[in-house]
């Protein structure tokens, strides 16, 4: 290992500096023969870069020796050239959608790849995306990558980057392959911008979700969200849209016009329009029967003759029957749909609450006179809330008061997708730090006929049992709804 660390530091000129922060270094170098690489050391170890000297894929670039010493990782790669997607956006802005489609499938593509060979990329970021001039990206810096190993939730202490990463990275579970989706979601929120409302919602939406169980789940399920749809290419190109209009309206006149020709003009007709003006006139010729039919029978009503007949036939309408009058001067307008409107228009259950188990306290914090309680692997405490109504529900949130039970943790807050964020905080904390009222909040809207999880795992340190019979008050709220609140016992096995 010594002589391939003096290798990758002799062999190689350094050109210029990329990068150097925090003890690493990244630099653009080049080797005896003029040939350009990049070089990285990298101030930690037990990455996954020797064994991606054995791996090659279009989307990733080719490693060529890794070495490592003293904590701390040496790496020659290929040079990449072409353009960040960060530096796009600085000087461009948010990208077109059928460009952020073409990078998300790429992308779904390398994670594919790597998740396939057990490897979590786990700092996904425009910054860390190259285009090239053909319009095929690479996805660079494994600098907080992992292997994934099995039986274990072992997990880095490498954060990676605020805003991209999931929050399971920040330490209170470990990653896994849905974690890189998070940060893909959140890469293609910022490439289309904050004010983007388009048909890309559903698949970012997906990608965020804060419960890695509600999240995408693979490569093949994002890939078949981000196809392209039959009718987004008319809702964008407004231009073709204006086209196929003018077709439309233009067959409408055509139709229209050959109903006024003459017999003489309908002979020259070729064959196929003759025998369509000849079903045209015939069905007017009909209408024009039924019409005549229609009015000798209101002509016979009104002067009398029928009118007892019809009564004797129908009693039951001989009774005056109440006229609703609507003035025509005036459309009739529906109530607008309110959050408020039933105590039902919000209903919110408990999840995983029962579940728990008794665990040794062997990593902190340790609290003394309690029982240390985990959750099985991905089940988060969680509250349901889901919105039946027809009107968004507006900053909903929900308090937990527990008895018997208690969490110790620090505020925690994270962006959702579409500009939401959610928050977690700790309140009325005793001596060891044991939280007995914890707030879990959406700023911004639910909305209307639709359902969210909000989760207990950010910043949670531990779970405790402090007494005999554990349970939780929980008590929703939001700013256009009444308040409900419920009481479950909490498990423990």
């Amino acid at each position: 290992m010594q002589e391939a660390m003096r290798f990758i530091q002799d062999n190689f000129k350094q050109v210029s500096v990329l990068k150097e922060r925090n003890g690493g270094l990244t630099e653009i170098v080049i080797d005896a023969e003029k040939a350009i690489f990049i070089r990285k050391t990298i101030p930690y170890t037990g990455l996954p870069y020797r064994k991606m000297i054995n791996l090659s894929h279009p989307l990733l670039p080719k490693v060529y020796y890794t070495a490592e010493d003293e904590g701390r990782t040496f790496v020659i790669e290929q040079y990449v050239d072409g353009r960040n997607l960060q530096d796009i956006l600085d000087r461009e802005g948010p990208l077109p959608e059928a460009k952020v489609r073409h990078i998300g499938l790429q992308l779904c593509d390398a994670l594919e790849f790597l998740h396939g060979q057990g490897i979590i990329h786990r700092d996904i970021k425009p910054s860390n995306i190259i285009i090239k001039e053909n319009d095929v990206l690479c996805l660079i810096d494994f600098g907080a990558a992992r292997v994934v190993k099995q039986n274990t939730d072992q997990d880095t202490h490498i954060l990676g980057t605020p805003g991209y990463a999931p929050p399971e990275q920040y330490g209170f579970a470990a990653t896994d392959y849905r974690s890189d989706y998070y940060a893909l979601g959140m890469t293609l929120q910022t490439l289309l911008g904050k004010q983007y409302k388009g048909s890309l919602i559903r698949s970012v939406r997906r990608c965020v979700e804060l419960d890695p169980e509600h999240r995408i789940q693979n490569a093949g399920e994002l890939r078949s969200l981000l196809q392209a749809r039959w009718y987004d290419t008319f809702i964008q190109n407004k231009g073709l849209t204006t086209v196929l209009l003018c077709v439309l309206l233009g067959s409408t006149v055509w139709w229209l016009a050959i109903g006024n020709l003459t017999e003489k003009e309908t002979a020259a007709l070729p064959p196929a329009l003759a025998t369509m003006q000849e079903k045209r006139n015939n069905n007017t010729e009909q209408t024009a029967e039924m019409k005549n039919e229609k009015e000798k029978t209101e002509t016979k009503t009104s002067n009398g003759e029928g009118a007892n007949q019809s009564q004797k036939n129908n009693p039951e309408k001989n009774a005056q029957q109440p006229k609703e009058i609507v003035s025509k001067n005036e459309p009739v307008v529906k109530p607008p749909a309110s959050v408020t409107s039933k105590n039902d228009s919000v209903q919110f259950n408990g999840r995983n609450w029962n579940d728990f188990e008794k665990t040794e306290q062997r990593l902190g914090p340790q609290v003394a006179g309690a029982d240390k309680v985990v959750y099985p692997t991905g089940q988060w405490p969680q509250v349901v809330l889901t919105n039946n109504s027809d009107a968004e529900l507006k900053n909903p949130e929900v308090v937990l008061y527990f008895t018997d039970f208690g969490v110790v943790g620090s505020n925690f807050s994270a962006e959702a997708w579409g500009g939401r964020k959610e928050s977690i905080t700790y309140a009325n904390k005793d001596a060891k730090g044991v939280a007995r009222q914890v707030t879990l909040k959406l700023s911004g809207t639910l909305l209307p006929h639709d359902s969210r999880p909000l989760s207990l795992f950010g910043g949670v340190s531990g779970f405790y049992r402090t007494g005999a019979n554990p349970s939780v008050r929980m008590v929703f709220s939001a700013d256009n709804a009444p308040t409900q609140e419920k009481s479950i016992a909490i498990g423990v096995k």
